[in-house]
């Protein structure tokens, strides 16, 4: 189901991603063994995590672990929202807004998180603008939406969380990629731009950071996912062959309980769609 492709360490799951949850597969070897994702994480971050996204589903996840998660997106009510279920469980949530290209209100979410739950250890590069133009028609102010959402807001959150992480000596950071990080595509000039240099930052911290502790890995999802934003339009046989979150989770727990030195660097999850 999965192997190393290159010295990074980049693996690529099954095609089938509608994996049930009884049996094991590689991504659960080592999920029943250590310590768990709440002893080894206090505190995360996670950000693109309001209503009806991926981020949102990582959020329930990792607060159901016992991690206590700070949320970050742009509305104040949605996040609340997000936040609630949280707290409806017994998890603990900061709801806390900003705008990612903006370099004070990311420190302020961060000042705010170490405040409430202590430095953040385990940071999710999650949000992301999909911008579908031809080129002819992209204007500046798309290219700089998406740039500032997907690498500058990825970058501006490693840059804050990166110092903690050094001075405890462990650290992760995911950032969730597509395959439009490396397999250009018509009409995606702008995203595919983005993801290349969102995994080129992901490799570059990967390496840079390894010595002291911290594994950078990129997610990369080759498909498209099953959560709520994508059902309304979709037939029941078009979702069988989509990622589902729970495989995506399951990989994150997977990545989240790798053991120094044997870290996966990239880690390709494919959805049958694409066989």
């Amino acid at each position: 189901m999965s192997s190393n492709l290159v010295s990074l360490g980049v693996q690529t799951a099954s095609a089938d991603s509608r994996i049930e949850m009884e049996g094991e597969t590689p991504l659960d070897k080592d999920l029943h063994a250590g310590p768990t994702i709440a002893e080894r994480y206090r505190s995360a971050l996670i950000t693109g995590a309001s209503e009806g996204g991926l981020g949102r589903r990582i959020a329930l996840h990792l607060a159901r672990s016992g991690v206590a998660v700070t949320i970050t997106a742009r509305r104040q009510g949605s996040l609340d929202r997000v936040r609630a279920e949280i707290e409806d469980f017994g998890g603990s949530c900061l709801a806390a807004p900003a705008n990612l290209s903006d370099p004070d209100q990311v420190s302020g979410v961060f000042d705010r998180a170490g405040d409430a739950f202590g430095p953040v250890d385990l940071l999710v590069n999650n949000a992301g603008i999909y911008l579908m133009k031809p080129f002819v028609e992209v204007s500046w102010d798309d290219w700089r939406a998406t740039m500032d959402v997907i690498l500058d807001g990825a970058f501006l959150c490693a840059r804050r969380a990166v110092p903690a992480m050094i001075e405890q000596g462990a650290g992760l950071i995911i950032n969730v990629s597509a395959t439009s990080g490396y397999r250009p595509k018509p009409l995606l000039s702008v995203f595919n731009a983005a993801k290349y240099g969102l995994r080129g930052l992901s490799e570059a911290l990967a390496l840079e950071l390894r010595p002291h502790g911290l594994h950078v890995v990129s997610l990369v999802l080759d498909g498209t996912i099953d959560h709520e934003r994508n059902l309304s339009d979709s037939s029941q046989d078009e979702r069988a062959e989509w990622l589902s979150v729970q495989s995506i989770l399951r990989a994150l727990d997977y990545l989240a309980l790798e053991e120094f030195p044997s870290w996966t660097h990239e880690l390709t999850l494919s959805s049958s769609e694409n066989d």
